[in-house]
C-alpha cells in the first residue's frame, strides 16, 4: 500500500457523501500511520471530528470507538441509580452501534446491563443483548450468556439453551467452560451425573493449565471417580494445580509427600508445600506442619 496515495484519496473520500467509512479510517490513523509512499498524518482534533462525523452518519464501527473512548474517560458509575452523565452518553453511543449491528457493542450492552453501567441493571437485558451478539458468533458474549442464563434466577426456566451454548463453548476450547461443563456432569447439572464425562472434561480443561480443573481431576484421580483409581496421577495433578496457585492442592499435595502417595515419601518437600498453603490461610495445613518431625 502507497500510505502517501491513500492519505489523498481518503482525505477526498471524507469530504464526499460516501464519507463515513473514510471518516472512520482517517480518524483511527491518529497520531499517525506511516507507510510505503508517505503518512496518514492527523490531529488529535481531526480524528475527534471526524469520528464523530461518520458516528453521527450512522456508522456502527464509529458509533462504538467514539462510545468506548468516552468510556476511558468518565466515571464507572457501576449500579447507580443517578448515573454518571459522561458515562450515559458513552454507553448510549454503544447502544446506537449495538441497535446497528455491531457485534462487540451487543457483548458490551450485555455487560452493561449486567453490571448496571450507564443503564438500569437489567439481567433480562443483559441476556437479549449477549444473545444477539452470541448470534453472530461473538465467543465472549456466548460463554457470558450461559453463565448468566445458569445463575440468574429469572433466566433459568432456560436450562436447554444454557446447556448448549457451554457444550458449544466447551467444544471451542474454552479452558473455564470445559471446567464448568465437567462440574455440571459431576453434579448432575443439566444432565444425568456422568463422572466419566466429568473427568474427560476436566482433563481437557486442566491440560490448558485451569487449576479448578487439575484439582478436581486431581481428586477424580485419588478416589477413582470415572477413572481407574491412580496414585501417581493424583500426585501429579496435584503439584500441577498447586504450582498454579491452589491452596487445597498445595495441602494435598503437602499430605501426599509426607506419605508417600503417588510419589517417594519427602518430608522437607512436604514441609515446603503445606507451609505454603498455610500461608495462603488454609487452617488445616498448619495442624498438619505440627505433626511433621
Amino acid at each position: 500500500m502507497d500510505f502517501g496515495e491513500a492519505n489523498v484519496w481518503l482525505r477526498r473520500a471524507a469530504g464526499q457523501n460516501m464519507a463515513a467509512a473514510a471518516q472512520f479510517l482517517l480518524a483511527c490513523a491518529y497520531p499517525g500511520t506511516v507507510g510505503k509512499g508517505g503518512v496518514i498524518a492527523v490531529t488529535k482534533a481531526e480524528s475527534d471530528g471526524l469520528l464523530n462525523a461518520a458516528a453521527l452518519q450512522g456508522y456502527a464501527d464509529a458509533q462504538y470507538r467514539k462510545g468506548m473512548d468516552m468510556l476511558l474517560l468518565a466515571p464507572l458509575g457501576f449500579g447507580r441509580d443517578e448515573q454518571p452523565e459522561k458515562t450515559i452518553e458513552a454507553v448510549t453511543w454503544i447502544l446506537r452501534a449495538a441497535r446497528n449491528g455491531h457485534a462487540d457493542a451487543q457483548h458490551q450492552m450485555g455487560l452493561y446491563y449486567f453490571m448496571g453501567r450507564g443503564v438500569k441493571q437489567d439481567h433480562v437485558q443483559a441476556a437479549e443483548w449477549l444473545r444477539t451478539a452470541a448470534a453472530q458468533g461473538h465467543a465472549r458474549a456466548r460463554n457470558k450468556l450461559w453463565q448468566l442464563l445458569a445463575n440468574e434466577p429469572r433466566l433459568q426456566n432456560r436450562p436447554d439453551e444454557a446447556r448448549t451454548l457451554l457444550i458449544a463453548d466447551a467444544e471451542s476450547g474454552d479452558k473455564e467452560a470445559q471446567y464448568s461443563l465437567g462440574s455440571w456432569y459431576a453434579v448432575g447439572k443439566g444432565f444425568d451425573r456422568d463422572l466419566k464425562e466429568s473427568t474427560a472434561w476436566y482433563l481437557k480443561s486442566a491440560k490448558q493449565g485451569y487449576g479448578n480443573a487439575q484439582h478436581d481431576l486431581a481428586c477424580h484421580y485419588a478416589e477413582g471417580m470415572g477413572v481407574e483409581k491412580d496414585e501417581k496421577q493424583a500426585t501429579y495433578w496435584f503439584r500441577q494445580a498447586a504450582e498454579n496457585g491452589m491452596t487445597d492442592s498445595q495441602y494435598n499435595l503437602g499430605l501426599r509427600y509426607a506419605k508417600g502417595l503417588g510419589t517417594e515419601q519427602d518430608i522437607p518437600a512436604a514441609k515446603r508445600w503445606l507451609e505454603r498453603a498455610a500461608r495462603n490461610g488454609h487452617r488445616p495445613a498448619g495442624e498438619e506442619l505440627k505433626k511433621l518431625p
